[in-house]
């Protein structure tokens, strides 16, 4: 039996834009999302609470680089699993 005290899968989720710009650059690993924000543990052990609405992630996965559209993200998990979205254009942040 192997057991790992690391992820197998590292990610990194960083702000690259906000309307409040004290958020703008926060990275770390999410420990818990919610309908309308996401709970970020930062390098240094801090925990931010970064809303969705009016903002723009980048979650870093190995060699690829995905940009999440808060807006469009602020459903519970299950509903997105069901749902059908249109493209929408973004609002200019």
């Amino acid at each position: 039996t192997t057991t790992t005290t690391t992820p197998h899968i590292h990610t990194r989720h960083a702000v690259s834009q906000s309307k409040s710009p004290s958020f703008v650059g926060v990275s770390g690993i999410v420990l818990q999302e919610t309908q309308n924000t996401f709970r970020i543990i930062t390098r240094d052990n801090k925990m931010k609470v970064v809303p969705k609405s009016d903002s723009v992630f980048e979650i870093e996965v190995g060699k690829y680089v995905c940009t999440i559209y808060g807006n469009n993200f602020r459903y519970h998990s299950f509903e997105r699993s069901k749902a059908k979205f249109k493209t929408k254009f973004s609002t200019e942040l």
